[in-house]
């Protein structure tokens, strides 16, 4: 079965001071590839939305071994990979212009009624529609621990420019909230190899949040963080996440 591709050609205002695209851009182009593939098989964001309908999501596991720098073109390629009650699995493969692998990711969405704000079951058509690959890019995920201490806070509002169209957060913006807790001076020697992310409540325009991280665990040529997103109250835990940062060669 035909996997969706399309290619990409960096533009310099996605890359970061070492020329390199930032993450946050990636998860963006995923994200976009998701929304064109719906698209591209007649069950995108407008058709959902007059049934009411709409994809959540719910986790990603995303692994970069490379990140490309501006002007180089990238070839991305997704499918759906399972269906499981109101749960959809589609998965990522990013290769470099010479078809090399530089990264890959896995999600989970969730089917939701927009109106009553619930998660129901995924049409039994939408099989077909989206051509289940029964194959995986990981094994499966891992598990994520709340943080037993804070080492860094950043306290962030949410913005006009932050909202999406479904009237909330985008999700690549969480990772962006993330890495801003991460010093300088690890982002000179290490970039960020791996990350796993579960959304765990909706952010709305207007609230203020938290981005919170641990101290970090050293492990040879990896530092590893637990992170979290709470509300400003403290008293509301949006997202979860674990980022997995590799010595630059």
């Amino acid at each position: 079965m035909k996997k969706f591709t399309k290619e990409y050609i960096i533009p310099y205002y996605d890359t970061n001071r070492y020329g390199r695209v930032t993450p946050f851009s990636m998860l963006k182009y995923l994200g976009e590839m998701a929304s064109q593939h719906g698209d591209y098989q007649g069950v995108g964001f407008e058709e959902l939305k007059e049934e009411n309908h709409c994809w959540i999501l719910y986790r990603w596991k995303a692994r970069f071994h490379h990140y490309p720098s501006a002007n180089d073109k990238i070839i991305i390629e997704t499918w759906t990979s399972g269906f499981y009650k109101f749960y959809a699995y589609r998965e990522f493969i990013v290769y470099d212009e010479s078809r090399k692998e530089i990264g890959r990711a896995t999600t989970v969405w969730i089917f939701l009624d927009i109106e009553r704000k619930r998660p129901i079951r995924i049409p039994k058509e939408f099989s077909k529609v989206y051509n289940i690959i029964d194959e995986k890019v990981f094994s499966g995920f891992g598990e994520l621990e709340d943080m037993q201490e804070i080492s860094k806070s950043i306290d962030f509002d949410i913005r006009k420019y932050h909202i999406d169209y479904n009237n909330h957060v985008n999700n690549a913006y969480y990772l962006e909230w993330i890495i801003e807790t991460i010093p300088m001076e690890i982002e000179e020697e290490y970039f960020l190899n791996e990350f796993e992310i579960i959304y765990k409540k909706e952010t709305l325009y207007g609230e203020s949040i938290v981005s919170q991280r641990d101290k970090g665990v050293y492990d040879g040529d990896y530092i590893i963080f637990n992170h979290s997103i709470l509300n400003s109250d403290g008293n509301e835990q949006k997202t979860i996440a674990r980022t997995t940062w590799k010595k630059k060669i």
